[in-house]
């Protein structure tokens, strides 16, 4: 992203992953240089409203006096990204005219969705904490820091340094911002177990609202379990489905059955379906 608050909208590689899914579309290879079949799926991500919402200000490069993130706790958006949100704007909008004018937009589902959002949206809750702390745990070996924290411990020091690592999380819990510190014991039973899995982190941190780990570059972040993380806006759109607003709690998770049931696909093919149980999105006639 090179840091620039416009880093997409300004052209470069995401503008050429869409001109790609076009090409696609109209019968061609991504180049635009063969013909080939129309593929049954596209997909395209777009970062540009990720990046206007954690960056503070304009870039190298950017026009001067844009200003990311939000003004007030209502989600109105600052005018660094609004260039964003109209950049997506215009580039979802070529696509489905792509669709239109090749005679697929009635035979397409448009799933538009976010795999996270970013806290916090209110700027009067953003509080900029150091992670520094966590490199002098005991027994530290590697940690990530965003708006939440996984940490390790190195695997030869773990046994020895795990109950004086606990007490000091605990300690320094108000410096870090700490909400909840889930310890190895409970990370092993909602996930893998640190002791035999080295994959799986030895702490789980979950922090205040509003606490964010940044030097002073950004003005929100996600990863974490606040409700600015978790709650995402999700659209599906064929002319089959009628407008409607649903308001039943979905998860993301539930958008790749309901693309396999467009599909014609059954969705307990996929695994996680099966272990999950996960249901197909309401409301829709497939």
């Amino acid at each position: 992203m090179g840091g620039d608050i416009i880093s997409e909208s300004g052209g470069g590689l995401p503008r050429n992953l869409q001109k790609a899914v076009i090409n696609e579309i109209k019968g061609l290879d991504s180049t635009g240089a063969n013909k080939q079949p129309v593929p049954a799926l596209f997909g395209l991500n777009l970062q540009s409203v990720s990046v206007g919402q954690k960056l503070p200000k304009a870039g190298p490069g950017d026009e001067t006096g844009l200003i990311g993130g939000y003004a007030d706790a209502n989600g109105m958006p600052n005018n660094g990204l609004g260039v964003q949100l109209d950049y997506v704007d215009h580039a979802l909008g070529e696509l489905v005219s792509a669709l239109h004018d090749n005679k697929l937009d009635d035979t397409t589902l448009v799933v538009i969705a976010s795999k996270h959002g970013q806290s916090p949206i209110d700027p009067s809750k953003f509080q900029p904490t150091d992670e520094d702390p966590y490199t002098k745990m005991p027994g530290y070996a590697f940690h990530i820091a965003d708006d939440a924290s996984l940490i390790w411990l190195k695997p030869e020091e773990r046994a020895k340094a795990l109950t004086a690592a606990t007490e000091y999380l605990n300690d320094q819990g108000k410096a870090l911002g700490i909400g909840q510190l889930l310890t190895s014991n409970q990370v092993a039973l909602a996930y893998q177990d640190p002791a035999s899995d080295t994959r799986a982190p030895d702490f789980i941190v979950t922090v205040n609202p509003g606490v964010v780990y940044t030097g002073g570059k950004k003005i929100a972040e996600h990863g974490g379990s606040n409700a600015n993380d978790r709650s995402v806006a999700l659209l599906l759109s064929n002319p089959s489905i009628p407008p409607r607003t649903i308001t039943a709690l979905v998860q993301t998770t539930q958008v790749a059955p309901t693309i396999l049931q467009a599909l014609g696909y059954d969705p307990k093919e996929l695994q996680s379906v099966q272990k999950e149980a996960t249901q197909a999105l309401p409301g829709t006639p497939f």
